[in-house]
Order: structure tokens, then sequence, then C-alpha cells
């Protein structure tokens, strides 16, 4: 298994390739199980495609606020809000999207 930073590399590689949307897809749930900054920050590049909007917020959301059981995670950064901010709109799970506007600042 490849270190984070190996592994993100492929993952903008790939993408770079123009993959088909399941191959983005797969791309979107490595970036999930990596689960890092880097990771939810090339997820939420992807909201700009309308193949897997949907899919690259709902992967955002999940990184940036995994779900803990029952306990409260940390407080999203700067950039992490921005990124649930670009995410909320078309996430399609009303569950995720309600724990996204709550973790949003009013």
């Amino acid at each position: 298994s490849l270190a984070g930073p190996a592994r993100m590399q492929i993952y903008r590689d790939i993408l770079a390739t123009a993959p088909a949307r399941d191959e983005k897809l797969q791309l979107l749930a490595g970036l999930a199980d990596l689960a890092t900054p880097e990771a939810a920050a090339l997820a939420g590049a992807m909201i700009a495609d309308e193949t897997v909007k949907a899919d690259a917020a709902a992967t955002v959301a999940r990184i940036v606020l995994p779900e803990k059981d029952g306990k409260k995670g940390r407080t999203p950064k700067a950039a992490e809000l921005d990124l649930l901010r670009k995410a909320a709109p078309v996430i399609t799970d009303s569950e995720l999207r309600k724990r996204v506007e709550k973790a949003l600042p009013k």
C-alpha cells in the first residue's frame, strides 16, 4: 500500500487523463479512504464535473466531517469550510446535507 503523498500523485495523474465516470467514482472512493485535507481538496475540485458532482460533494463531506460513532469530530479548518460550502448545495443525501449545514457557521 502506498503512502498518502504517493497515492495523491497517482490520483492526480489519473484525473489528468480525463477518465470515464466509473473511474472517477473509483478515484473518489480512494480519496475518501485516504481522508486527508489534500484528498478533500481534490474531491472538491471534482464538484465542477457534472458527471460526478454529487458523488464528489458527498466525498468532501465524508472526509471533512467523518462519522465518529456519535461523537463530535474536530472543527473544520477555513479551507475545509469553503469546500463544504461548495459541496452543500449538490449533496443528494439529506442526512449528510444536514450534517454539512450544521457544521457551517451561520
